[in-house]
């Protein structure tokens, strides 16, 4: 949220300071630095820029004595950026020369596409307002970097960048699984951000209303986040942050009016009511010093494997298997490498690695556990993990737990005869104990897991009895 805020700013700067001709070049090199560093902290800020970049393009189109010429500025800016990201990308990493994605040639596309579209509505305010030549030419400079950009960059970038943009809307089952990337279909995600959202929707009218085109630039990105926040509730914090920004900028246009202040201020109360209650439980827990497991347990289990595994070495000799949701966590704290991570069934042997979690055969298990160099197993609270890796493979995932399976609901840990036997389940409710049936090869297998920990935090188990949240296993030779 700060970095699209801190974009938004920037180019709020380079508007008012650096669009005439003598300056547009300075312009162009700070808007194209600072889309650098953005990206060099996080890269889904590539679509960020882009939102905020639309509202000056938006502002441009329908009032171009408001913002002539910050297109064109725009444009070099991201084309700009666009041709340096990948020396950018080397300073911080060394990647395998034969993984050309570690270089981000999907978001060099991402950028030249900000900067075809940035260059289009230069050329249109030029054809329209007769603008200053050399604006115009760095317009169409910017322009022909970015198709030279398409044109040269390497196919399975142009495929990625396709496949992105259907990031709305994706059919990927592992995407499904995760809420943050599903739509809103209840009102609690929305009651979180209803302050920042109402007056934002408020103050956007009344601007609008008065045709007010200086706020565009911030309404324009706060509206497409609000829209987006509806299909994908990971945009709902920034949707949140720009709904702020937005009746800020709007403010003065609600003051000239008594009617206008009584509705911002009747949007802000009502939105802080409904948002109290969540915020006073989360500041009870902060204040508590407590946790909640379900959204600090990639941490914790992170913690665990720092303390209690020896240093694997460089390159490391083994890794751990954990769910994927806690990968990164798991090695920006540890330092330790993991089979699963965050990137999801976008990295190869996802699946391979996954379906460890959901093997019966503790020997099987046993067995690719050792072909992969896992020598570390975290056994997360099963209900997380099992009847969603199942729909991830594309099994049936009802076939675990007596409530069978839903997207929108956790199941009871109540298992059935096939999810008792899952190695998830043999780890997080057994302690890898055997089962009545298991062969001595399984029980030998089931003997080699050693529990090294258990969390604190707590969940309910079979009949609502608590159990821990997650376990660290090691796999002994």
């Amino acid at each position: 949220m700060l970095g699209a805020l801190l974009l938004a700013l920037l180019a709020g700067a380079v508007d008012r300071r650096f669009r005439t001709d003598r300056r547009a070049l300075l312009g162009v090199l700070l808007f194209g630095g600072g889309v650098l560093l953005a990206l060099g902290f996080f890269a889904g800020l590539a679509l960020s820029a882009a939102l905020v970049a639309g509202g000056f393009l938006v502002r441009e189109l329908a009032a171009p004595e408001e913002g002539e010429g910050i297109s064109a500025v725009l444009a070099g800016g991201f084309a700009l950026a666009a041709l340096a990201l990948p020396l950018f990308a080397s300073l911080r990493a060394r990647p395998d020369p034969g993984d050309p994605w570690r270089l981000g040639p999907v978001y060099v596309l991402v950028l030249a596409a900000s900067a075809l579209v940035s260059s289009a509505v230069a050329l249109v305010s030029f054809a329209r307002e007769r603008a200053a030549r050399r604006r115009a030419a760095l317009a169409v400079a910017s322009g022909l970097v970015a198709l030279a950009l398409f044109v040269l960059g390497p196919p399975a970038a142009r495929a990625g960048f396709v496949k992105g943009l259907g990031f709305v809307g994706s059919t990927d089952r592992w995407l499904s699984t995760i809420e943050e990337f599903r739509p809103v279909t209840t009102l609690d995600p929305i009651v979180a951000i209803l302050p920042a959202a109402l007056a934002g929707l408020v103050l956007a009218g009344l601007a609008l209303r008065a045709r007010a085109w200086r706020a565009l630039p911030v309404l324009v990105p706060f509206l497409a986040l609000l829209a987006l926040a509806l299909v994908q509730k990971r945009f709902l914090p920034l949707a949140a942050a720009f709904g702020a920004a937005a009746a800020g900028s709007a403010w003065t246009e609600a003051r000239k009016t008594r009617g206008a202040r009584l509705a911002v201020t009747a949007a802000l109360v009502a939105g802080a009511l409904a948002a109290a209650p969540r915020a006073l439980s989360y500041a009870g827990l902060t204040l508590r010093g407590e946790s909640v497991a379900e959204t600090s347990a990639g941490e914790l289990a992170g913690a665990m494997v720092r303390e209690l595994t020896p240093e694997p070495g460089d390159p490391p000799a083994w890794g751990v298997l954990a769910p994927w949701d806690y990968g990164h966590a798991i090695l920006r704290i540890s330092g330790r490498a993991v089979a699963l991570n965050n990137f999801g069934s976008f990295h190869p042997g996802f699946e391979r690695a996954l379906a460890i979690f959901l093997e019966t055969s503790p020997a099987k298990a046993v067995e690719e556990l050792t072909r992969l160099k896992l020598r570390y197993v975290v056994a997360a609270y099963a209900p997380n993990v099992v009847p969603q890796a199942a729909f991830v493979l594309r099994l049936d995932a009802r076939r675990f737990f007596a409530d069978g399976f839903s997207l929108d609901r956790l199941p009871r840990y109540e298992t059935t005869p096939d999810g008792e036997r899952t190695l998830a389940v043999r780890l997080h409710l057994r302690d890898a104990a055997p089962l009545a049936g298991d062969s001595e090869r399984e029980r030998a297998a089931l003997a080699r897991f050693r529990k090294l920990a258990e969390s604190p935090e707590q969940a309910p188990g079979p009949g609502g009895a608590p159990v821990p949240f997650l376990k660290l296993f090691e796999v002994a030779p």
